[in-house]
């Protein structure tokens, strides 16, 4: 996931006692589906598993480097507790069947190649079965779940990718069923992300590659489900997308309990 706009700075919040209390109640929550937590701690940073590699392999940005974020981060403590709630609204079950084997806060993720500039809110380590979450656009200052941008955003739209990666991968790079729902000569560029939303999008970088397409529909019914649904009053071909997403995901976890818990503004469903 690309970063966001600029926030407004405010001051350094201090953490305290506060940050142990509520990295334990992430970890419990990841835990339970046998993930993870990656901080701060022993270690300092790491490199995802494509870093590894010495034949690049087609993956969500390569080569990163996370560095991870700790007691001594300036992030508010209302940042952890609603990363906790965004995987918490998860059945075991699908998040067993992401295969997620780690979820990572990272102070800040930086892309191996030098001309990748940008430093993104959020990856996804496909090949080593990673969620990485930057807190960069969240230090100094009040976090507000309310937000334009939240951690549930980051948080959800990884997840899709992981859960495509696992259990949808025939559709991932390929996908005319997709494809067809686009606008008559449309196509997917990197540089499409500083245009104005077109019909059949959620957002700019939706209209970036497939890949995050798809991702954005699913983060739109997870964490923006009145938007998405607004939109799709007027918006025939986000319709049918949601309804793809929809699908793909009940079929490849056994269960759409949890989006219809997320977004019951969607009545336009097929049984």
């Amino acid at each position: 996931m690309n970063p966001p706009p600029k926030q407004t700075a405010f001051p350094t919040l201090e953490l305290g006692e506060t940050y142990n209390t509520r990295i334990s109640s992430l970890r419990t929550t990841l835990g339970r589906a046998g993930i993870a937590l990656r901080v701060a701690g022993h270690d300092a940073a790491f490199a995802t598993a494509d870093c590894e590699e010495t034949t690049p392999r087609q993956a969500f940005g390569g080569c990163a480097r996370c560095e991870l974020a700790g007691e001594r981060t300036a992030m508010d403590g209302a940042l952890i507790e609603a990363t906790t709630r965004a995987f918490a609204r998860y059945p075991t079950d699908v998040l067993a069947a992401s295969k997620i084997g780690h979820v990572a806060v990272c102070r800040e993720i930086v892309y191996a190649k030098a001309q990748q500039i940008e430093h993104p809110a959020g990856l996804a380590d496909v090949h080593g079965h990673g969620l990485l979450l930057s807190v960069k656009y969240f230090l100094d200052r009040t976090y507000h779940g309310s937000g334009d941008f939240t951690v549930d955003d980051i948080a959800h739209h990884e997840v899709f990718h992981l859960l495509e990666h696992e259990l949808m991968r025939g559709e991932m790079y390929d996908d005319p069923e997709w494809s067809l729902h686009n606008p008559m000569g449309f196509e997917y560029a990197e540089s499409m992300k500083t245009e104005a939303r077109r019909a059949g999008f959620v957002n700019s970088y939706a209209m970036t590659a497939p890949t995050e397409d798809k991702a954005s529909v699913y983060e739109f019914l997870m964490a923006h489900a009145d938007e998405l649904c607004e939109l799709a009053k007027t918006d025939e071909a986000l319709r049918i997308k949601t309804r793809i997403i929809w699908r793909r995901v009940r079929m490849a976890v056994g269960t759409d309990s949890f989006l219809r818990t997320a977004a019951p503004c969607v009545d336009w469903l097929d049984g």
